[in-house]
């Protein structure tokens, strides 16, 4: 064999060894930067969440069930077309939005569910106020024969595991039962 035909051999042979080099370096990167993209979407939406009176304000009353909400109007004793409802939607708003993110994938279940995030909807979902709330707007959506759902991602959002979406109605599970 001469020299011109190792060069032959060794040449295409470099070319794809180099290939397969800068792919797997490609990868690490775009999986290392995924990974940071994550905890920045984490870290921020938490810091809104933190610096916004209204939504930090709502959460702290559910929390320490300070929180009541009746689903009637105003004439009956109720908090429906009200400030408390617009902060209660506000606060449900951003719920939803970050539901919607994990959905959409752009951040993971597990990364929510360790954070303050996760926290705030698994209190939240869980008050019978707002539970009692979340049906009052399924039911209103059903009888509007509307195409759109209030709070769609929230609602449908099945990784929590207590909520469940059937038809139009919200159940809840036992929150001390096994997510299956």
């Amino acid at each position: 064999m001469t020299l011109k035909d190792w060069v032959d051999i060794a040449s295409p042979v470099c070319t794809t060894i180099g290939i397969l080099v800068a792919i797997l370096y490609n990868t690490r990167n775009l999986r290392q930067n995924s990974r940071i993209m994550r905890a920045n979407w984490i870290f921020n939406t938490t810091m809104e969440f933190h610096k916004d009176d209204k939504l930090r304000n709502t959460f702290d009353a559910i929390q320490y069930e300070n929180f009541r909400f009746v689903s009637e109007m105003p004439s009956k004793g109720g908090d429906l077309s009200t400030a408390k409802e617009m902060d209660l939607v506000y606060f449900l708003d951003f719920l939803n939005g970050i539901c919607a993110a994990i959905e959409q994938r752009l951040v993971s279940i597990s990364y929510v569910r360790k954070s303050t995030l996760g926290y705030a909807i698994e209190v939240a979902t869980k008050d019978k106020y707002v539970r009692s709330y979340l049906d009052h707007v399924a039911k209103y959506d059903t009888t509007r024969m509307s195409r759109l759902i209030s709070f769609g991602f929230l609602r449908d959002n099945r990784s929590f595991g207590h909520l469940r979406h059937v038809g139009d109605q919200i159940t809840y599970k036992d929150s001390t039962s096994r997510r299956r």
